[in-house]
């Protein structure tokens, strides 16, 4: 998804409308590289699910795509690199563990997403 159609999806998300709903969900995500805040893909992203795959499109327009693994909240990314996903402790948002990143993903009130890392839905 290019930065102009993102921009529209974020603007059609503030309008209401029903295709952003459809779409994913409006966040904040924070994207840590070895320890560091990464500023250029931290800020607004859009998040889904479906059928269990996780598409996270960060700021600066790279999406990462996360699929199942064998265990609950346990995903593989393109690398086929493992990420575990648990819950903020405010409960209002999910982190996603690698070994050397990771991102903090704050859901804006009324995101409909699940925030329920259970795998179920």
């Amino acid at each position: 998804m290019g930065r102009f159609t993102f921009i529209l999806l974020v603007i059609g998300f503030a309008a209401g409308t029903a295709q952003s709903v459809t779409a994913g969900s409006l966040a904040n995500c924070e994207f840590f590289k070895k320890g560091n805040v990464l500023h250029e893909s931290s800020g607004l992203c859009m998040i889904s699910e479906k059928n269990g795959n996780v598409d996270i499109e960060l700021r600066n327009g790279k999406v990462i795509k996360l699929k199942p693994g064998k265990k609950n909240n346990r995903f593989k990314d393109h690398k086929k690199q493992g990420v575990e996903r648990s819950n903020l402790s405010m409960g209002n948002g999910q982190k996603y563990n690698w070994d050397h990143k990771k991102i903090i993903v704050t859901y804006y009130r009324g995101h409909g997403g699940n925030n329920n890392c259970s795998g179920k839905k």
